[in-house]
């Protein structure tokens, strides 16, 4: 009989212990659902999905898919291409507003933030603010 591996955080791990408890009846549903903070209605739930299924009842569904949310890459490199073309001097939110006018792309101006952030496509904070600073001479002959 070949085994899986089920890969589970330490709190899953402890629901699972938790609701063995409750299957093997050395606590009761309302006493492990104050424990894990839920209610004994979403302990019933879980009690039916380990019963089914094991320790792989009490696992996140959604875990090793891709998220609906996510933007696709070819997408993605359009973005920093027009900014990097059009906006570079721009921050984030007038960025993702010129995207939207001007190119047709809605994105949110924080989505915008992490995908050039992770596609170095914005200058360091050093690099940005020497542009605008206003260099003055050192006033130290004078005083």
């Amino acid at each position: 009989m070949a085994k899986d591996i089920i890969a589970m955080s330490l709190r899953e791990i402890d629901r699972f212990r938790i609701v063995q408890g409750v299957i093997q009846r050395d606590l009761t549903q309302i006493k492990a659902a104050e424990i894990l903070g839920i209610t004994d209605r979403h302990i019933r739930r879980l009690v039916r999905r380990v019963r089914e299924e094991g320790a792989r009842g009490i696992v996140h569904r959604s875990r090793g898919r891709a998220s609906l949310h996510r933007i696709l890459k070819e997408l993605e490199e359009r973005i920093i291409g027009v900014v990097e073309e059009r906006y570079t001097g721009c921050g984030p939110t007038l960025a993702s507003e010129k995207l939207l006018e001007r190119d047709g792309i809605r994105i949110s101006k924080e989505k915008l933030r992490q995908i050039l952030m992770t596609s170095h496509a914005r200058r360091s904070l050093t690099q940005y603010a020497s542009l605008h600073m206003i260099h003055l001479p050192s006033l130290q002959g004078w005083l």
